[in-house]
């Protein structure tokens, strides 16, 4: 019997095997067992993004378990992932690509292009949890100021901010957050285990 670690550890030495170090580091820190997709489509056919992107989960993890590091991150749809989990609810292996997505995103965020037509959204990644790492929760009004400090877009949805702001949507002081360590404590252990499966 072949028990769901085994099957990651297989997975992760096969894709090093194929020439992609970052791809078998994302795959043991996911623990999906990305090998295990025998390319049925039923993810796409309830992926909410897979049209936007031109990529469906399934041919994500094609390029995730060939080794095709570069490829992947070349994906729009590393980026405009949703996070709804819909892949893994539909997959008849129980393989959440978005959970191999998180990965790839966190081991090259701020590394290199990112694919055309994603935007500011890498960035926006980036400041999100930033804030959640340092505050433990989002301020929407101090995240809008960080995303337009970064991209200098400063006159862009101003007018949706100010329609927010009327409707009490955008407050101008952050709600306290309580187990802020707690929540310090998270980060610092994925890093590390990103760095013990050999984040490149």
């Amino acid at each position: 019997m072949v028990t769901k670690t085994t099957a990651t550890i297989i997975d992760a030495t096969e894709a090093r095997a194929a020439g992609g170090e970052l791809c078998a580091a994302v795959i043991e820190t996911s623990g999906q067992p990305v090998l295990s997709c025998y390319q049925c489509q039923r993810c796409g056919g309830g992926c909410p993004v897979a049209v936007a992107s031109g990529t469906t989960p399934s041919q994500f993890l094609r390029l995730v378990s060939l080794g095709l590091a570069d490829e992947a991150k070349q994906s729009p749809l590393l980026w405009l992932c949703a996070g709804c989990g819909t892949c893994g609810a539909r997959c008849p292996n129980k393989i959440s690509t978005n959970e191999v997505i998180d990965e790839l995103r966190a081991a090259t965020a701020g590394r290199g292009r990112v694919a055309e037509g994603t935007g500011d959204i890498p960035v926006f990644h980036q400041l999100f949890l930033k804030q959640i790492r340092y505050f433990g929760r989002q301020h929407e009004l101090f995240l809008i100021g960080a995303l337009k400090m970064r991209t200098r877009k400063f006159l862009k949805d101003v007018d949706l901010g100010y329609k927010m702001f009327r409707k009490g949507k955008l407050p101008l002081l952050p709600h306290k957050a309580t187990g802020i360590p707690a929540v310090r404590s998270i980060f610092k252990t994925r890093a590390g285990t990103r760095k013990g499966a050999g984040e490149r």
